[in-house]
């Protein structure tokens, strides 16, 4: 890891692409069968939860049918950013910013921004609800 805060928690069946690229802050905490393919930096937050099952990844395909061919892929970082939780099965594609204090629900699938203070969820992550920030 590139860096790992204090108090980190894993789930068994942990797996990644390098590790030194991934970045992990203070009080995380990570169910079974987290997979971070970090081609590029991961950054994640203080604070952050992850359901079973998710999946967060910095490798970005081409539509080029020609560079598809060719192979060729872009790494683009992911960032993650505090008091986050990711729910079951929740995927977070590559060069997406979650903001502060958001909650992403089961099964929904990050392929944007998404601002703080916010309930998302769905194909692709929409925003459902406020959320009030009740730590400061």
């Amino acid at each position: 890891m590139g860096a790992l805060g204090d108090q980190a928690v894993f789930g068994t069946s942990f797996s990644c692409l390098n590790g030194p690229n991934i970045y992990i802050g203070h009080h995380f905490l990570a169910a079974s069968g987290l997979t971070i393919e970090d081609a590029g930096d991961v950054h994640i937050g203080d604070y952050v939860t992850m359901g079973p099952s998710c999946l967060i990844t910095t490798i970005a395909h081409p539509r080029s049918t020609r560079q598809r061919r060719q192979r060729l892929a872009q790494a683009k970082g992911v960032e993650i950013g505090n008091d986050v939780c990711l729910g079951a099965g929740v995927t977070v594609l590559a060069g997406v910013k979650i903001g502060d204090n958001v909650v992403v629900e089961a099964g929904a699938v990050v392929a944007q921004d998404l601002p703080a203070n916010g309930v998302f969820a769905g194909i692709p992550a929409r925003k459902i609800a406020d959320l009030a920030n009740d730590c400061g």
